[in-house]
């Protein structure tokens, strides 16, 4: 074993002892989790409000069109704070009934996306919605 290994080992073993350090560990944590692009919390949580704004804005722009359990569906994924499935079921629902969308709509599909950090590329509805087939 090397000596970092042992070193690792023992961190993991040891309990924080000193409360300071164990809320700057905490602190540590809580940012590497919500900001794996270096965000700070509150820049994270901006974002995701974007990306929730551009998603409610494609539905309401879609209408009735939209069938009614999939625009539920996406609701509730939006709801509970799923982005990405309510992207992808939005995306696919768009696709699947052949629903035609103005290249505004389009766009905030895209910068959903990009916030997300989503790789269009392999998107094969995606590239069907926006005519990249």
């Amino acid at each position: 074993m090397s000596r970092i290994a042992d070193q690792e080992r023992a961190a993991v073993r040891e309990p924080v002892r000193d409360p300071g350090r164990e809320c700057e560990a905490l602190e540590s944590r809580a940012r590497w989790d919500l900001g794996w692009r270096g965000l700070e919390r509150e820049e994270q949580l901006a974002r995701w409000q974007r990306v929730e704004d551009e998603l409610r804005g494609v539905l309401k722009a879609t209408g009735p069109a939209l069938p009614a359990s999939d625009r539920a569906q996406v609701e509730e994924y939006l709801d509970h704070n799923e982005l990405g499935l309510a992207w992808e079921l939005l995306v696919e629902s768009l696709v699947n009934y052949d629903l035609k969308i103005a290249p505004p709509v389009r766009d905030r599909l895209k910068s959903a996306a990009t916030l997300m950090d989503l790789d269009l590329a392999p998107q094969p509805m995606w590239r069907r919605l926006s005519g990249d087939t």
